[in-house]
């Protein structure tokens, strides 16, 4: 069983290889991204499937137009930055799997930079035994973090901070507890993490 899968992912990613060797799509890429850098983003997408086990199952148009959204936006495939994604999921209509553009929490950060409104951007998990005071009236937090990352990061959060300043000055904090993002998630059907994190307190802005 083994030994079919690695042959169908090695199959996948030979079909990808042949797929962005057609001049159609080669066309397709030169238009969003440019001749220079398309050897560049070619390259960012192999290595953006060969480190996401389950990408390799996807049909390759899929993948590529998933990653020509993030490249529309200059944002980096790459997994380990976490700009977007492209996630998996099943197609039942057309009876394959198709990569989906999903866009990060960083990513999101960065594209409201970008916008030249905002001054400070910041979302941080508030682990238990950090949280010294808050006033929700003013707004006003104090928190003294674990020094130690492992120890930190190895400590359940007992609730999420959120600010934005934008650049004339104006200002929002909020302080949610983790029973309340249980709630939403608790509604939601896709994303993990950050991203969950990130979205729930953007939407309660």
């Amino acid at each position: 069983m083994a030994v079919n899968n690695s042959l169908a992912k090695r199959d996948q990613s030979m079909k990808l290889s042949v797929y962005l060797q057609n001049d159609a799509v080669k066309k397709q890429i030169n238009q969003v991204v440019g001749g220079k850098n398309g050897t560049r983003f070619i390259s960012s997408i192999v290595s953006a499937v060969q480190s996401t086990p389950a990408l390799q199952e996807c049909t390759s148009p899929s993948i590529v137009n998933a990653a020509l959204l993030g490249e529309a936006l200059n944002l980096s495939p790459s997994p380990q930055l976490g700009q977007f994604y492209m996630v998996p999921f099943d197609n039942r209509k057309k009876g394959c799997k198709e990569a989906q553009f999903q866009l990060g929490y960083k990513g999101y950060i960065q594209l409201a930079e970008r916008s030249g409104y905002y001054k400070k951007l910041n979302v941080l998990a508030i682990k238990e035994g950090e949280l010294i005071r808050y006033d929700p009236l003013d707004e006003e937090i104090e928190v003294e973090l674990i020094d130690d990352d492992v120890i930190r990061e190895e400590t359940p959060a007992m609730g999420y901070y959120a600010m934005f300043e934008y650049e004339n000055g104006f200002c929002i904090q909020q302080k949610w507890r983790s029973e309340d993002f249980g709630t939403f998630r608790a509604g939601q059907n896709s994303g993990k993490g950050s991203l969950e994190v990130f979205f729930f307190l953007v939407q309660r802005f």
